[in-house]
């Protein structure tokens, strides 16, 4: 009971961290996305 609890908090708290790493990802390719083709509008 006490290992299965533990396996599942353990799950939870990957998930809930691989999740976070998703979205922390997400957002800096698009801030940079933005960033290159801002750059790129004034260059052209």
């Amino acid at each position: 009971m006490v290992g299965a609890l533990a396996a599942a908090l353990i799950a939870t708290t990957l998930n809930a961290e691989t999740l976070d790493i998703v979205k922390w990802a997400g957002g800096t390719f698009v801030a940079v996305t933005l960033f290159v083709l801002r750059i790129h509008d004034e260059f052209r």
